[in-house]
């Protein structure tokens, strides 16, 4: 099959992880195409799809050009290109592959990572994000095949009378993502000079308003931990600089970072306090790892609770002792549980496959 996928840049987030994903299975059997309609910035992920067999074009448009402009040049390469599908992701490729498509017959399906009116608000600001989220949902309601990332997240669109909604749960590469026995942890945290009798809890992701992390911070700064926890927080995003204040011996905060899979085998509890989510990579990788799970009680969350119920804990609210009590437990767990991840079912390779038999399905539908 010839397939297109179209989206805003490479640039690393969760839904690229689950496009890479998606590619590394596809691109074996299939012919690949990748358009982006952005400039890479320097969190992409550019050199990682190219070591794939994948063709990459990028158009490096200015998001301020007028429409027409965005569509005659996206219309004319994906004209060249002919595919049997298109995939899109995200607001910007879902439109102007809608847009071309009032003109044309491809077959067009999106993934929808998010719920736009939990998500778009919060990133960017009240009103544009309301009036965004219902332009989108306008989009999406045009779109035939309309794959939701989470069962939640497909719950949420229903509920919009928006029906037609199939789910494909969000996967990770379990290769990466596994856990370690003993002996490999303690030399794990000697390489990324972590104390080896300390207990570790670890929040990876974006460091933005939607995640918490400034509630973690504060949460965590009042518990009576003495010196047996450590506190990582790895990732990067508009709060990074408000969080930086919150550093003390016994919390680090260390930015980004390409060895995430690492840091996660060489901690203990992993917690995450977002106040919406689509199905959580960095929560799933956590739980690839092994790690007990400790995090907001949100749709999606559960839906996570639901595959890996024996080490997952859910707090409601956000008042600080309620947090530090969920803390306290997952370490209190974490002692009599081995890491292990053998039931552990959502794999990169099972997400790639479905979709790839979902592709197949449109094709004979066509």
């Amino acid at each position: 099959m010839k397939l297109l996928y179209v989206v805003s840049n490479l640039e690393k987030c969760g839904p690229i992880n689950v496009l890479f994903n998606i590619l590394k299975e596809a691109s074996i059997d299939n012919n690949c195409t990748i358009i982006t309609l952005s400039s890479e910035n320097s969190k992409s992920m550019l050199f990682e799809f190219k070591k794939y067999d994948v063709r990459i074009i990028q158009l490096n448009m200015k998001r301020n050009l007028k429409k027409e402009s965005y569509k005659t040049k996206l219309k004319r390469i994906v004209e060249d290109i002919n595919p049997d599908i298109i995939h899109s992701h995200g607001y910007r490729s879902d439109r102007y592959i809608n847009l071309i498509n009032k003109e044309s017959s491809f077959q067009h399906i999106t993934t929808l990572h998010n719920f736009p009116f939990a998500d778009y608000p919060k990133f960017y600001g009240l009103l544009p994000g309301i009036l965004l989220s219902f332009c989108h949902l306008y989009i999406i309601r045009r779109i035939k095949h309309k794959i939701a990332c989470s069962y939640s997240i497909a719950k949420k669109f229903k509920l919009l009378n928006m029906e037609k909604v199939s789910v494909i749960q969000n996967g990770v590469d379990i290769e990466e993502f596994k856990s370690i026995d003993k002996k490999k942890k303690d030399r794990l945290r000697k390489k990324l000079n972590l104390p080896e009798d300390k207990k570790i809890v670890i929040s990876t992701g974006a460091i933005i308003k939607r995640k918490r992390p400034i509630k973690l911070l504060k949460a965590f700064s009042n518990g009576d931990w003495g010196d047996r926890v450590i506190f990582i927080v790895l990732g990067d995003g508009k709060l990074y600089k408000k969080i930086e204040k919150y550093r003390k011996e016994n919390i680090k905060i260390l930015g980004s970072t390409n060895n995430i899979a690492e840091y996660l085998q060489a901690s203990d509890v992993f917690i995450s306090n977002s106040k919406a989510e689509g199905l959580p990579m960095a929560m799933l990788e956590a739980a690839a790892t092994g790690l007990i799970i400790v995090g907001s009680e949100i749709a999606p969350h559960k839906e996570v609770r639901n595959l890996y119920k024996d080490k997952t804990i859910l707090f409601k609210g956000q008042k600080n002792q309620t947090i530090i009590k969920k803390i306290n437990e997952a370490l209190i767990e974490s002692e009599r549980c081995t890491n292990s991840s053998s039931k552990y079912s959502l794999s990169s390779k099972n997400m790639a496959n479905k979709y790839l038999l979902y592709y197949q399905n449109m094709k004979v539908e066509y």
